[in-house]
């Protein structure tokens, strides 16, 4: 699939099913994204054009973002990322 054509299937996309809300564990990697596969794949049984949610544990870690937390062979992905600071003492 072109870039264009995973591009427009995006935008065309009437749902967006986020499937694990900021995954707030320190299991593996291999467990959580094993789980969201499996998530994104029940959505796509039922609407391959409906987006699928994703992002690394803990709290969509952006630093954990890497081909490893790929989807290929399915409807369109989102791979979230969380670009918070955290709040370190002295609070401003």
């Amino acid at each position: 699939m072109s870039e264009d054509r995973r591009v427009s299937v995006l935008t065309c996309a009437p749902t967006c099913y986020e499937v694990m809300s900021e995954p707030r564990t320190s299991v593996p990697f291999e467990v959580v994204h094993a789980a969201q596969r499996k998530a994104c794949d029940a959505v796509w049984e039922h609407d391959l054009r409906a987006a699928c949610v994703i992002g690394a544990a803990r709290y969509y870690n952006r630093f954990r973002l890497n081909a490893s937390l790929l989807i290929r062979g399915g409807g369109p992905v989102l791979y979230a990322a969380n670009f918070f600071e955290p709040k370190v003492p002295p609070y401003t």
